[in-house]
């Protein structure tokens, strides 16, 4: 104990006569300590500057050649300026850099155009180390020519999309079609198509005599029922023409008029999209209703070149509705092909056009097929389903099968799963069914949903630059 004591005692008085050296040296350590802490943070700032530089950049090459491709004669290096200026230079964003040079774009016997940037950042707190600002050279460089491309948008707009978020997508669609598509609709370069889904998809009735449908004239179903009732008689007082209030059955015709609004159905498993394209045989259902069960879901727009078309389709969606990925997935993939029932893609022998689906769900499959029973049944090719709530197991194995059989294609596909429960089952889904240069992209939010269409739309616009 008296050691103990003893050491206790030592230590104090050690503390006592150090305490004014710890502080000179704490004083000492104090600049050097802020100086790197300072500089970290310089650092970390021209590595954001030169980041967000860099997308500029090559937003800034794209969009040059997006222009070059259709006019030789454009002055692509004032493009390239005005855009650096637009989105960097004047920009409203926090951006702490200065462009002090850019290199002329060049063009090379191969159809590369190249340009460079040269920047600085200024420092704050290295300037007491006589490092006052950061500099950097970034180069781009994009292809000219290349491919057209053919693009479905393919995009969830079931009741859970409601709100802000039908809102964000509509606005993240529209800058994507903004980023790829020319103003000018006599362009070929680019054709998209808009396929609103719910749990069905509405083809529009301006399509109905299509080829490898099988949609039946309107018609009245008729039939005779039977109503109890008072039987007509020679009775008296209260009785009198009533039989004394005998009861007997009366014969009643009675009708329900089926008509076709637009919205289309499935054809049996066995048979479906992912095993057979021959539409001949098994034409795709329409759906007979004796009333517009599915005027929510808004009229798919077929590929087309023109820029106007594609942007009021997106313009007038909205919300409501369950899902079933399917139906959107399955027109998404006829809209591109050279097929009944909507042949307005290219062949794909055709090599030089890229076919393109982009796929976009907030949430599970909520709907399965089911077989349509009763009077609304004069089809002729095939049994006819009905998507409704029930057991989703089939309609997650529908969506992966069509996936597969849309990538042996060789389609690109892009999926966006907005808003969903980590590994959740519709997550896996997307995730697996993205490929062939396209990516999968998980948005929590508005802000991420829409950074994911700038991806998709940039990623797009290099597509259709490269050779």
């Amino acid at each position: 104990m008296e050691i103990i004591n003893r050491f206790k005692g030592f230590y104090q008085r050690f503390v006592k006569e150090r305490k004014g050296n710890v502080a000179i040296i704490f004083g000492v350590m104090m600049v050097p300590t802020m100086v790197l802490m300072g500089g970290l943070v310089d650092y970390g700032m021209a590595i954001k500057t030169k980041s967000q530089l860099t997308a500029t950049l090559d937003a800034a090459m794209l969009a040059a050649m997006l222009q070059y491709a259709d006019d030789e004669d454009v002055d692509y290096q004032k493009i390239i300026e005005d855009y650096i200026d637009q989105n960097f230079t004047s920009s409203k964003k926090k951006l702490h850099g200065t462009v002090t040079e850019l290199i002329a774009a060049e063009i090379s016997e191969e159809g590369e155009m190249r340009s460079s940037v040269k920047a600085v950042v200024p420092t704050n707190f290295l300037k007491f180390v006589h490092q006052n600002e950061f500099e950097f050279t970034i180069s781009a460089a994009v292809m000219v020519g290349g491919s057209s491309i053919e693009v479905a948008l393919v995009l969830d707009n079931t009741g859970s999309m409601n709100g802000s978020k039908i809102t964000s997508l509509i606005a993240s669609a529209k800058n994507l079609v903004n980023t790829i598509m020319d103003d000018d609709d006599d362009s070929d370069l680019v054709k998209m198509a808009v396929i609103p889904f719910a749990d069905y998809v509405n083809i529009g009735m301006v399509n109905r005599s299509e080829p490898g449908l099988d949609i039946p004239e309107d018609y009245s179903y008729s039939w005779i029922e039977k109503k109890k009732g008072k039987c007509k008689g020679k009775g008296k007082g209260w009785g009198k023409g009533w039989g004394n209030s005998k009861k007997c059955d009366e014969d009643v015709e009675k009708h329900e008029d089926y008509k076709w609004y637009g919205c289309m159905g499935s054809r049996l498993h066995d048979n479906p999209d992912v095993a057979s394209e021959d539409y001949d045989e098994l034409g795709v259902p329409g759906l007979m209703t004796t009333s517009n069960t599915c005027g929510y879901v808004k009229t798919v727009t077929r590929l087309t070149n023109s820029k106007t078309d594609i942007l009021t389709a997106l313009t007038n969606m909205n919300s409501s509705g369950s899902t079933y990925i399917p139906s959107g997935l399955a027109w998404g993939w006829r809209s591109v092909t050279d097929h009944a029932p909507f042949a307005d893609g290219v062949p794909y022998s055709d090599k030089s056009v890229k076919k393109v689906i982009v796929l976009m769900t907030d949430g599970e499959n909520t709907s399965e097929m089911k077989k349509v029973e009763g009077n609304g049944v004069l089809h002729h090719t095939g049994d006819v389903y009905e998507h409704d709530w029930g057991s989703t197991n089939d309609a997650n194995t529908i969506t992966a099968e069509l996936c597969d059989a849309i990538k042996a294609n060789e389609i690109i596909i892009y999926s966006i799963a907005f808003d969903v429960v980590e590994g959740s089952t519709v997550q896996t889904l997307m995730k697996n069914c993205a490929g062939n240069g396209g990516q999968y992209f998980d948005a929590d939010n508005n802000t991420e949903l829409a950074d994911a269409f700038r991806q998709i739309g940039l990623s797009l616009l290099n597509l259709r630059l490269s050779k």
